[in-house]
């Protein structure tokens, strides 16, 4: 049976509508993000990162592995896996990340920039939704810099506020809560008017930023600490 205990009459429906099922279970919006990397420990290596990226709210490629009707329709949908992040003697994991309806969220200040130097060229070249988060605008400003250089294909950036500096500035990747993914992936899903708030002058900060994507800038989406 395909669907499990839980349906056990999900196979005898007909093979488009089971298709129509896999299709909407495989096509959820998500968030990928980098968080802290409990295996690494206190013994950080070469082999061992600090951070690993994990999904934050639904995992729509679980219901690929539930039968082989539903594995050749992710691998079809998917078309292979993402490598992600690397130690400077290893080769990445591989996951199954639609990136085209997937928020990867990066952290803030030099954590973002870390997690992006982890990943491949051509994974990057896939990155099309980015959250992060940002206290001092020097280092927001340099993770766009390389955002604009390593991904081409960046469509969206959700920056969020953060309360205070060492949110952003200590060596500690922060993980990020279901409701703030939530709030990230409906914003890119929508798609709707670039979103900012009163308390910071956004369409000079916007203006900035922007310079560094030429003529094919992302919308930027900048949002208060605790708030999507």
């Amino acid at each position: 049976m395909c669907a499990g205990d839980n349906f056990a009459c999900f196979s005898a429906l007909p093979p488009e509508l089971r298709l129509l099922v896999w299709e909407h279970a495989l096509s959820v919006w998500t968030v990928w993000a980098a968080a802290p990397n409990s295996a690494a420990g206190s013994h950080l290596t070469a082999n061992r990162l600090p951070f690993t990226m994990a999904f934050v709210g639904p995992v729509p490629y679980l219901a690929g592995l539930s039968c082989r009707e539903a594995r050749r329709l992710l691998e079809r949908s998917y078309v292979k896996p993402v490598l992600g992040p690397r130690g400077t003697a290893t080769i990445g994991d591989v996951y199954w990340v639609d990136l085209k309806k997937t928020v990867v969220y990066l952290g803030g200040g030099f954590n973002a920039i870390a997690v992006l130097d982890s990943f491949s060229a051509g994974g990057l070249s896939k990155f099309e939704h980015v959250g992060l988060s940002w206290y001092r605008f020097q280092r927001l400003a340099r993770t766009c810099q390389r955002l604009a250089a390593l991904c081409p294909g960046i469509r969206t950036v959700i920056i969020q506020r953060s309360e205070s500096e060492i949110a952003t500035n200590n060596s500690t990747y922060k993980p990020l809560s279901l409701e703030t993914a939530a709030g990230f992936a409906n914003i890119a899903e929508k798609s709707g008017p670039e979103l900012g708030y009163e308390q910071l002058d956004t369409h000079h900060l916007r203006a900035l930023l922007l310079d560094y994507f030429g003529d094919s800038p992302p919308m930027f989406h900048l949002l208060p600490p605790g708030s999507v």
